[in-house]
């Protein structure tokens, strides 16, 4: 299943507030904004700002500490939220890997159109870039391109973890191949 274009209800303030909170954490201009949105799990985030990737984790989970309590009370004059504290970490990579990366989501982005399809209880990856404008898809069937999409965002969120060059290397070709896969054009 393609991926979709998001519409109005990814402007809400649940997607507005866990947006904010991940951006604030990852300064910069991103040319690739990677929203993570899990069932049952705190919300997380990739961005690409220049050559760096950055992973911010919420500390917990922004739709059960703020999003339900704003349902529950609409008409609260003043929502108390939580304070969250997001973890920030960042590696490098390689400049020309950043350009296909950005070229494939982009071109993923374009490709979007609407199925009519709604999820609830999965895991919602919400693809953002300033050149593009934005697209969803949920956790996708295997072995279809929107798959391998979704193991780039994995392995581009385990690569904040890696600090050997080999590790960093091999994180970077399974990247690379990851992407090579989705592409069926």
């Amino acid at each position: 299943m393609a991926m979709e274009p998001c519409d109005s209800t990814f402007l809400s303030a649940y997607y507005q507030g866990v947006d904010r909170l991940l951006n604030d954490a990852a300064p910069g201009a991103a040319s690739l904004s990677i929203t993570v949105l899990p069932a049952y799990a705190p919300e997380w985030g990739l961005r690409l700002v220049g050559n760096e990737v950055i992973r911010v984790r919420l500390d917990k989970s922004y739709w059960t500490e703020v999003a339900i309590q704003q349902m529950r009370h609409p008409d609260a004059t003043v929502a108390v939220a939580p304070a969250f504290r997001p973890l920030a970490q960042r590696a490098v990579m390689d400049g020309d890997a950043v350009q296909r990366i950005l070229d494939r989501y982009r071109r993923a982005i374009a490709a979007a159109v609407p199925s009519g399809r709604v999820e609830t209880d999965s895991v919602t990856y919400r693809i953002t870039s300033p050149q593009a404008g934005s697209a969803r898809m949920w956790a996708p069937e295997d072995d279809t391109p929107e798959a391998y999409l979704a193991e780039v965002i994995r392995l581009l969120a385990d690569r904040v973890e890696l600090t050997t060059p080999k590790d960093l290397y091999n994180n970077q070709t399974q990247i690379l191949s990851a992407l090579r896969r989705s592409d069926v054009n």
